[in-house]
């Protein structure tokens, strides 16, 4: 009864529209600054893609190749993957659930999105989140990990190490 009398009244449903819409907007810019903080300028500020976790327990982030990252890829991972896939759609969900506006099919989308992030750990070659699948990155352990400033030092190590087996190989 009460939803209808909403309905009825366009002022009322108006101010209604408006006021999901401004939760939305706030809550959306609030994440978006706090993750721009944590996740896009503390790393490139410690360098090697670290945050404050992954400083404290000597990890970092690289490219699948093993070469450092540059700042578009740490965008695209914070941007495209943490901040649009796994933060911002299940909150907007969540504000849509708590608002009346969706129901079943919106829980039905926040599992899917578990399930999904779930199978991306497990399936994974490197048992990455679907944030390091978007942007190629992988967390590796800083101290045991070779990582190199470009590829072309990549290619050059490679180079060398074949070279030392082709001359250690009796042919």
């Amino acid at each position: 009864a009460a939803y209808e009398a909403l309905i009825a009244d366009s002022e009322a449903m108006r101010a209604y529209n408006m006021t999901l819409n401004l939760t939305l907007v706030i809550t959306s810019l609030g994440i978006l600054l706090a993750m721009l903080l944590w996740e896009l300028v503390i790393p490139i500020w410690l360098g090697n893609g670290q945050t404050l976790g992954k400083k404290i327990f000597s990890l970092c982030l690289v490219r699948n190749d093993g070469v450092k990252l540059n700042h578009l890829q740490l965008f695209a991972r914070m941007l495209l993957g943490k901040f649009t896939i796994e933060t911002m759609l299940p909150v907007y969900v969540l504000i849509l659930v708590f608002w009346g506006v969706v129901g079943l099919p919106g829980t039905l989308l926040l599992f899917a999105i578990l399930i999904a992030q779930v199978l991306c750990l497990i399936i994974s070659r490197d048992n990455c989140a679907i944030h390091d699948l978007i942007a190629g990155t992988v967390v590796v352990d800083i101290s045991s990990q070779m990582i190199f400033r470009t590829t072309e030092d990549l290619i050059a190590y490679k180079k060398k190490i074949a070279a030392e087996q082709a001359a250690r190989q009796v042919y």
